[in-house]
């Protein structure tokens, strides 16, 4: 008896109450083999220990053990224990494998968790292994939960996540778990004067303000999305120690969002002041990567201190989604209490230099230089008509919709650096502003700031199709009206005259077109085409004119296609759906919808639209509109 009591309170001693922190991370080793961290948060004082640790990879295999590589004392009775162990999963699966630990116990007297000394402590992160996606690996957290909070006195954590494939990560509040993964029986969030958030981008957890001394746990889900769709999470659970007596802690007074352009250097100053000495410290990606950036404290630590942030960056740094940089001062009292500032750094792509145009026969050229980013995959080449009137903002990149841009071509080999803009073939409208900017896109779909804008126009040496209406309509004797302006910037001396228009018609079709008739002087620009089919068809006409001096014809140019406005009508209950279509070198700014009158037989505006199609509501089903 005496022994069975001896190995029972020996077993309490081993399994005694130390869990306050941790979480899981991964990386990617090969094919479907990862590589599994476990990163625990123990309290030094407490004789429970753990040479290695129980784990679920997530896959239905029974479970493993994964052995401590290190254990470090940080401070304020805190040892860092790290576990590392690989893992083969059996192949992709449609939802993440669920990666957990479970290990007695946390610790005795944890405020906001009722009983927790015989709570189990529990991590799990989420692995989803899809080909679709390409390799995942996860965030590391690079800040440590270690930081004491004060009575009354704002407290501030930031975990320092970094996610080494640029992936973007969604901080929110959790609640902390239990034996296989339920909610903790009880479980509250701390208590405060104000509030207790976190921000779901930067990953700032304020409290504000710790009420009660005590210890406190909280669980921060921190959430990857790539492209939109998540491929990830990790739950780091986490304690916090309310101390009171304490003076302020340090505050860190400078520290803002900035963009800076590819190739710049990027230097500011961090300062911060105390009531004890500071020491400050920064995480974040900056500093991870091969260009990698540098802070120092430029003075000793002291209650008014300051550091110098220093990132050259480069082409590589460029991406879609921004970095996140933590910067953190800790003072030298007793308690050692800390404050975070978060700063978003954006990297953003040069601008296309030197665009320049050259007019063509019915098209314009562009050129430009090289981007100097040879991780760029393509341009994008966009037109208006007319200025813009639009510079780029500080940070913009690429063309925003409302200014009145349409992206006209996407070059993908950013050797190539020249474009003939002849409007997919119909040729552009001469004597018109057309304005031209280039954007540089990256694979991973960031874009450059736009380039400098460029107008240009071709001149006005063909005719210029100003009109083309439907005049009547019937199977076999519609005609349709053809109007046009004629040139007046060809070469006279080239071609000195008589002239003559020769007019080409497409039924249902802006190519092959069939000449149908000619005119007898360049003043006669009206046409009709008669005897043919405008209820079921749609014509495209193109005007060309000629230099018909000593009896030669040679071509002087083409107008551009145009046709006429195709209506259809699409009947359902009580309704028609109008819808219409145009291919024309003019911009229809508005469409004015008539209907005729049954009584009088005139036709009457119903609305005016900037669409292609109008829904005519409130009919009688089995009558006749027109």
């Amino acid at each position: 008896k005496l022994f069975t009591i001896f190995f029972l309170l020996f077993t309490a001693t081993a399994f005694a109450t130390h869990n306050r922190a941790g979480e899981i991370t991964f990386s990617h080793v090969s094919g479907l083999t990862y590589e599994i961290t476990v990163t625990t948060y123990t309290k030094d004082s407490s004789p429970a220990d753990r040479p290695s640790l129980g784990i679920y990879w997530g896959d239905s295999s029974p479970l493993d053990s994964i052995d401590r590589v290190s254990k470090i004392l940080l401070g304020n009775d805190i040892n860092q224990n790290i576990y590392i162990g690989q893992h083969t999963y059996p192949g992709p699966s449609p939802t993440p494998y669920l990666i957990r630990i479970e290990d007695p116990n946390r610790n005795a007297g944890i405020e906001n968790i009722p009983q927790s000394v015989n709570i189990v402590f529990y991590l799990e992160t989420e692995l989803l292994i899809n080909p679709f996606q390409g390799v995942n690996n996860s965030p590391v957290l690079l800040n440590p939960p270690i930081d004491n909070a004060c009575v009354n006195q704002i407290y501030i954590h930031n975990p320092g996540a970094v996610d080494p494939d640029g992936d973007s990560l969604y901080y929110t509040l959790d609640v902390s778990r239990a034996q296989g993964g339920v909610n903790v029986p009880g479980y509250f969030l701390p208590p405060s004067s104000n509030f207790l958030t976190i921000n779901n981008f930067t990953g700032d957890l304020i409290w504000n303000t710790p009420m009660t001394q005590g210890e406190f746990n909280i669980a921060i889900r921190i959430t990857e999305y790539r492209n939109g769709k998540k491929i990830g999470s990790i739950l780091r659970d986490m304690q916090i120690t309310v101390v009171a007596g304490c003076n302020p802690p340090p505050i860190i007074t400078t520290v803002n969002d900035t963009c800076i352009i590819a190739g710049d250097l990027l230097n500011f100053t961090v300062n911060a002041t105390g009531s004890h000495p500071v020491t400050l410290s920064a995480t974040g990606i900056p500093f991870n990567v091969t260009n990698f950036a540098t802070f120092n404290q430029t003075t000793a630590p002291a209650t008014i201190t300051s550091g110098v942030f220093n990132w050259q960056t480069d082409c590589s740094n460029i991406r879609n989604s921004n970095y996140f940089v933590s910067f953190k001062a800790t003072d030298a009292g007793a308690f050692n209490l800390a404050d975070y500032k978060t700063t978003i750094i954006r990297v953003i792509g040069p601008k296309v230099e030197n665009l320049t145009t050259n007019v063509q026969p019915n098209s314009i050229n562009l050129t430009w230089d090289k981007t100097i980013c040879s991780n760029a995959s393509a341009y994008k080449v966009y037109r208006k008509k007319g200025p813009s009137g639009w510079s780029p903002g500080i940070c913009e990149t690429g063309i925003p919709a409302n200014v009145g841009f349409q992206l006209i071509a996407t070059i993908n080999n950013i050797n190539d650096t020249t474009f003939n803009d002849d409007n997919n073939g119909l040729g552009l409208i001469a004597g018109e502003d057309f304005c031209y900017r280039i954007v540089t896109y990256f694979p991973d779909r960031s874009e450059s700031i736009a380039s400098d804008e460029i107008c240009d126009q071709l001149k006005k040496d063909v005719p210029i199709i100003t009109n083309v209406s439907v005049n009547s309509t019937s199977t076999t004797i519609g005609d349709m009206d053809v109007e046009w302006s004629k040139p007046t910037e060809f070469d006279t001396v080239l071609f000195p005259g008589p002239y003559r228009y020769l007019i080409y018609r497409g039924r249902q079709t802006n190519t092959n077109l069939t000449l149908i008739d000619s005119t007898l002087s360049i003043n006669d620009t009206t046409y009709t085409d008669i005897n043919i089919n405008t209820k079921d068809f749609q014509y495209f006409y193109r005007v060309d004119i000629y230099n018909l001096t000593n009896g030669t014809r040679d071509l002087i140019g083409k107008s551009t296609v145009a046709s006429s406005v195709y209506l259809n009508l699409i009947p359902s209950d009580n309704q028609l759906t109008l819808v219409w279509n145009e291919n024309v070198p003019w911009t229809n700014t508005q469409h004015i919808i008539y209907r005729q009158n049954s009584i009088t037989l005139i036709y009457d505006s119903l609305d005016i639209t900037t669409a292609n199609q109008y829904i005519d509501t409130g009919l009688a089903n089995g009558s006749t509109y027109c």
